[in-house]
């Protein structure tokens, strides 16, 4: 049996859970709930880092007792922080929904067709992706790119609290439209063309991938041993037996270069495999579970579809 606290952050609240692997099944308990602060600032919509990181630690300490094999951030793309010399925060980071970006994509355009774009990233354009906020920064003449050693997305900035390490989880970066998914690397030819920092952008980790222990002086503060920080990919844990009782503690991952939608199952001992995969012809951006069992798929695409998953 194995013990894992995951932190699953939304844009209007966040939540702590411990996630037992026992049996080849996952069951789920919920040890804090909180609302996802945020704040205008001259006057800029910011997401407060700093009431995000307490709850994290609040939430670490609710586990107290409990053997952990690990600990992994899951949170929403685009956004992110930057760390200056020494490891210092730069700022609050700023909200997806902020009108920084306003005009900036067509901005962009006249500097790189809308084609060449979508040929480097694959992704759905939309004015809050990374890179838009970062052209808009460069756009105003930011400081803080001056100042900027790391960019790290939110889920990254959060390891890095508990870890002092500077790395970026391959799902996450692929939300940013900064990054090549067919060199699996970071767009290079596309950020030089608009006069973006390439060096600020970190080494991309795959999904799974152990960070680091987390730092001793987190730990004590929370009351608890040092454990693995995880830098998880994006996952669903389908619980229930109302609608489909034959997938009670699987996995699913939504795909989008491969555009299917996979079932996982676990075997109680830390490892998994695919039971099943279907092709939805789709790119699939996520997958969630209804409260009636039923499975939503989200499309990415511009117009995009939800897509309902019932039984036969």
């Amino acid at each position: 049996m194995s013990n894992y606290l995951a932190f699953d952050l939304g844009a209007e609240s966040g939540r702590a859970l411990v996630g037992t692997l026992a049996d080849g099944t996952i069951s789920l308990q919920e040890r804090h709930r909180f609302a996802n602060p945020t704040g205008r600032i001259n006057p800029h919509f910011h997401w407060n880092l700093l009431a995000q990181w307490e709850e994290l630690k609040t939430g670490l300490r609710k586990t107290a007792g409990i053997k952990l094999a690990g600990i992994g951030v899951d949170t929403w793309g685009v956004d992110f922080g930057l760390l200056g010399r020494g490891g210092e925060i730069l700022g609050n980071p700023f909200h997806y929904r902020d009108s920084r970006t306003d005009g900036m994509m067509e901005r962009a355009f006249a500097r790189v067709s809308r084609e060449e774009i979508f040929k480097s990233t694959g992704i759905q354009f939309m004015q809050l992706n990374s890179l838009f906020q970062l052209f808009a920064m460069r756009e105003s003449k930011s400081p803080l790119l001056d100042a900027a050693e790391t960019l790290l997305f939110m889920p990254d900035l959060f390891n890095f609290l508990f870890t002092g390490v500077r790395k970026s989880e391959f799902s996450i970066a692929t939300t940013s439209q900064m990054f090549n998914p067919r060199k699996r690397a970071w767009a290079e030819e596309l950020l030089h063309e608009l006069e973006l920092p390439r060096q600020i952008l970190p080494t991309v980790v795959p999904s799974g991938t152990v960070v680091s222990p987390m730092r001793k002086e987190v730990a004590a503060e929370c009351r608890m041993n040092t454990v693995p920080v995880i830098a998880p990919g994006n996952l669903m844990f389908y619980r229930g037996t109302k609608t489909f009782p034959q997938w009670d503690g699987s996995g699913f991952v939504s795909g989008m270069a491969s555009m299917s939608l996979v079932r996982i199952l676990f075997d109680g001992k830390g490892g998994a495999k695919t039971a099943e995969r279907w092709d939805v012809g789709k790119r699939i951006r996520d997958v969630a579970q209804g409260p009636d069992g039923s499975v939503w798929m989200l499309e990415d695409a511009n117009p995009g579809a939800l897509i309902h998953v019932t039984p036969k």
